[in-house]
């Protein structure tokens, strides 16, 4: 084999390579945290209040058993009825995320994990409590 053939299979292997890095990148699926991450980020401030409250309240619990999860606040919380936000953030895939309206009762909610993927989640909690946001975030691991 001569150096001209040499050369055509390098160039052909080269755009072969570039081809594959170009099909890969068309085809990668990305999904945002936010669809409306602009709106989300002129709340942010109340995040940040809602997360300073739930650090001076105490630590949210959360204890997972198989097919069960057990959330529990903290015990200045767990005097009344709390109507919250919860949203199961998958990173890895956005198809797989929850966000439902939970009541918890006497400082606990427990709920069914058997119909959510087996992935790692991050738990927020938003709820206002006596005219004071509350921002909760923990992790949670479905098996």
């Amino acid at each position: 084999m001569n150096w001209g053939n040499r050369l055509v299979l390098v160039f052909t292997g080269f755009a072969a390579l570039i081809g594959t890095m170009v099909y890969k990148a068309v085809h990668t699926k990305f999904d945002l945290v936010s669809k409306d991450y602009y709106s989300d980020e002129l709340k942010f401030q109340e995040k940040i209040d809602g997360n300073n409250n739930a650090l001076t309240a105490g630590k949210l619990d959360i204890a997972a058993t198989s097919g069960k999860v057990l959330i529990k606040l903290p015990a200045s919380l767990a005097t009344d009825v709390i109507t919250a936000d919860a949203w199961f953030y998958c990173k890895t895939n956005a198809a797989f995320d929850r966000r439902q309206q939970i009541t918890i009762t006497n400082g606990e909610y427990a709920f069914d994990t058997r119909s959510m993927a087996k992935e790692h989640y991050q738990l927020n909690i938003q709820f206002t409590n006596q005219h004071k946001p509350y921002y909760y975030t923990g992790k949670l691991t479905v098996d």
